[in-house]
């Protein structure tokens, strides 16, 4: 009977521990539970697709570089669209420099300039463009005027936005010629000698459309007499 009674009291005992044990799992198994749901969750990784904009490299937004303060870019392209798609303005180029005066002799018309440093051009298919040297290294633009070429029956540069007249008739190559002047400041204008240098070209380049007998720009039915 003591036997039976020992036995017995060994399995409530191993029964308690047992309880013990699996009391203590489930503690530890809730704390572990909660503390998982307490955790906060990373963030979803994106990955962000790329976008087929065409190809090609990334273009710079419209308007380019900043400018210095006290003038702005030219508002126009150098070479405004339309005008003679069949046109070279400078086939035939050539240039020479005479008594301080120089000579350049474009597709069918020819421009007098000063001979000096203080002004450049450059050609743009059925375009040239005049600049203020300076001007133009430094940011502001710098264009005088555009020379563009037409076809005599395309009067589509009546609806240009910017000032322009009709400069003059290659008679040789049929085309009708165009100057098209800059409608805002291209010039530094805090700069005295930059301003004066500007102005002095520009007046002088503004007898193209006065017709003038001195005018700048000779055509095939202008050449001075």
């Amino acid at each position: 009977m003591k036997a039976n009674a020992n036995k017995s009291e060994l399995l409530r005992t191993i029964l308690a521990l047992l309880m013990s044990a699996a009391l203590m799992l489930t503690m530890v198994a809730c704390a572990y539970t909660k503390e998982k749901e307490e955790e906060p969750e990373p963030p979803e990784e994106t990955v962000e697709e790329p976008t087929d904009d065409g190809g090609g490299e990334e273009s710079a937004e419209p308007g380019g570089t900043e400018t210095p303060s006290g003038g702005s870019e030219q508002s126009m392209p150098d070479a405004p669209s339309g005008g003679a798609t069949d046109y070279d303005v400078m086939k035939d180029y050539f240039a020479n420099s005479y008594q301080g005066v120089k000579t350049i002799y474009f597709n069918d018309f020819m421009m007098i300039m000063p001979d000096n440093e203080k002004w450049s051009f450059e050609p743009n298919g059925n375009s040239v463009s005049f600049y203020l040297f300076s001007a133009q290294q430094e940011g502001y633009g710098g264009r005088l005027v555009t020379i563009q070429a037409y076809d005599i029956d395309d009067e589509t540069y009546k609806e240009l936005p910017m000032p322009h007249c009709e400069a003059g008739v290659g008679r040789n190559v049929n085309k009708r010629f165009i100057a098209i002047y800059p409608s805002d400041v291209q010039y530094d204008f805090n700069n005295a000698e930059q301003s004066a240098d500007y102005q002095e070209l520009y007046d002088y380049l503004l007898k193209i459309g006065e017709n003038a007998v001195d005018s700048p720009l000779q055509t095939s039915d202008s050449d001075p007499q």
